[in-house]
């Protein structure tokens, strides 16, 4: 009897990690060019249909943006009407590297961006700056962002 009794928690446990779902291995390397390919699609749509826009279908809606120089902003309703409301300017970016974490579900990307807005006398200013998104994939398999962070830079060094 004792015997039975000792084997029991054994045999418990051993179908518990039997029956626990393993880890799926995550190709790092492949998410990290579909973050890097995710956030230039990200660029395009905003040369598309303008940044305010962008930003609402390539952040999750709980959102915070850390932008320069102002209070953060959460949520990708707020994200949007915040940059609906200011000045028309045209904004593209490049990324130049990006990270998955190795539960797969968390990434990064960083960049530059420029830009350019024309005042009422047709002249265009031009400005440039580093950003930072954290990406989080989505159910589908997708990578929205989840933070945006951005600031002012001196012109790029070529």
């Amino acid at each position: 009897m004792r015997r039975v009794t000792f084997f029991i928690p054994i045999l418990v446990l051993a179908a518990c990690v039997e029956s626990s779902p393993q880890t799926a291995s995550v190709d790092r390397t492949a998410e990290r060019e579909v973050i890097m390919e995710t956030d230039r699609a990200f660029s395009r749509r905003s040369e598309e249909v303008g940044s305010a826009q962008a930003f609402a279908e390539f952040l999750t809606h709980d959102a915070l943006m850390l932008p320069h120089g102002a209070n953060p902003v959460t949520g990708s309703e707020s994200i949007h009407e915040l940059m609906a409301a200011g000045p028309a300017y045209s904004l593209v970016w490049e990324p130049r590297n990006a990270d998955v974490a190795a539960s797969g579900d968390l990434g990064w990307s960083w960049g530059e961006y420029t830009t350019t807005s024309v005042s009422n006398d047709g002249q265009a200013t031009i400005s440039y700056g580093k950003y930072v998104s954290i990406w989080r994939k989505q159910e589908d398999g997708s990578w929205k962002a989840i933070v945006d962070i951005g600031n002012q830079s001196p012109a790029p060094v070529n």
